[in-house]
């Protein structure tokens, strides 16, 4: 069942008085004297100094190498399992982040893998057959920067990933069989990059890059829950993804960069789920994905994906939810930019896609299985004042179908809601 209104977990969290009823309930009625107290998860964390972690990986010839390199200035975990847990955290992160990792290899036979992961506050709760609720903030200080940076440089290969992830602030929720209330508020002044990059002689395999960077994300997957989230989300650093492939003969290339300054969503399966929240934005988001290749065979991909704020609430068999105010202020421009350059002497498949968006919002529920209808309520309003480009390119001497699509949207809302089945 929905919250009298959608503004409430904005500015009045129904997870502070959800919280205090246990507790009421323990001190002053006798037949809830055998219902266990709930768990209090407390966590403050400050950082003032610079984070690196660095993993490389050098050889002339490998069957399978794998560099990894995780950096976070502030970091917390919890799990509640059958009881209830109240939260209270918070997280400030004023040193540089910045996580590196490389794979140089004349010969890489096999899996060549290279993951670099940086942010600078990450927080994560599991719960399972439960309940948390409480409250969260996490802030980044300005002139500070959350750098991730991949690097993969190899002669031969057969199957080579690079892929690099980079946030200000990061909060993830994974439930089942629970309820969730939480109100999460990240504020990011870092300048936040994440680079990921492939130089290859040939391979026989496939060549994926991948580069994500993000100021502030919230994300919740559940699954047979109730769900309320409350989302406060200020972004004013810039944020920058940018992936590159360069190959001489390569076989199945994807590039794809995205990049976001506020980002929140739910991903739950049988049970109501609400998203209330505020996004603000006013710092520059840049994608940019090339892919460059003397010949390919199969496809070569080059994909880029920009958006100021977005805000998502997908729900399978139960009702949905969206309240959400979006402003994307500012001149900094919100830009994605993709291109393909090369030649496939098989008649390969080239693509290529630009997509920028200032704000998104979108709130979908089906019925899925079941046989009684679902109902979807969404309640946006969309500010965009920044410049939005996309640009996509092919320039592809021989091949088979090549294909380039560039969609550039200052707001977008979708509502959307599945017919029962049968219907």
């Amino acid at each position: 069942m929905a919250k009298a209104s959608f503004f409430k977990a904005v500015f009045l969290s129904g997870a502070a008085m959800a919280a205090l009823a246990p507790v009421a309930a323990l001190a002053g009625d006798p037949a809830s004297q055998s219902t266990p107290a709930p768990s209090v998860i407390l966590n403050g964390q400050m950082n003032f100094s610079d984070v690196q972690g660095l993993a490389v990986v050098r050889s002339g010839t490998t069957h399978g190498a794998n560099a990894v390199s995780v950096a976070a200035n502030n970091q917390m975990g919890a799990r509640v399992t059958q009881g209830t847990g109240l939260l209270t955290s918070d997280q400030t992160a004023n040193g540089n982040t910045r996580a590196s990792s490389v794979v140089q290899a004349e010969n890489a036979y096999g899996a060549t893998v290279s993951v670099a992961q940086a942010s600078g506050n990450a927080g994560a709760i599991e719960v399972c057959c439960g309940a948390v609720l409480g409250t969260a903030n996490q802030t980044t200080g300005a002139g500070t920067a959350v750098t991730a940076a991949s690097n993969v440089r190899v002669g031969s290969a057969d199957t080579v990933v690079s892929s690099a992830t980079a946030a200000g602030n990061a909060w993830g929720v994974a439930g089942a069989n629970s309820y969730i209330d939480l109100t999460v508020t990240q504020n990011n002044a870092s300048t936040v990059s994440a680079v990921s990059s492939i130089d290859a002689c040939c391979n026989n395999g496939s060549l994926t890059s991948g580069a994500t960077a993000v100021a502030n994300s919230n994300r919740i997957v559940s699954e047979s829950s109730t769900v309320y989230s409350g989302v406060l989300q200020y972004n004013t650093g810039a944020v920058n993804a940018t992936s590159n492939v360069l190959v001489g003969s390569g076989t199945n290339v994807t590039s794809a960069a995205s990049a976001g300054g506020n980002a929140a969503s739910i991903d739950n399966r049988w049970g109501y789920a609400q998203m209330d929240g505020y996004q603000e934005n006013a710092g520059a988001v840049n994608a940019r994905s090339e892919v460059v290749i003397n010949d390919w065979a199969g496809f070569a991909v080059s994909g880029a994906n920009a958006i100021g704020n977005s805000a998502m609430v997908s729900n399978i068999g139960s009702d949905a939810t969206l309240g959400m105010v979006q402003n994307n202020f500012g001149s900094a421009p919100v830009s994605a930019y993709a291109s393909l350059q090369g030649s496939s002497s098989t008649g390969g498949v080239g693509l290529v896609n630009a997509s920028a968006m200032g704000n998104a919002a979108t709130v979908y529920s089906c019925a899925g299985c079941g046989d009684s209808p679902v109902k979807v309520e969404g309640y946006v309003s969309q500010y965009n004042y920044a410049p939005v480009t996309a640009t996509a390119v092919a320039s592809v001497g021989t091949g088979g179908v090549i294909s380039a699509s560039a969609t550039a949207v200052g707001n977008s809302a979708n509502f959307i809601v599945g017919s029962p089945r049968g219907h």
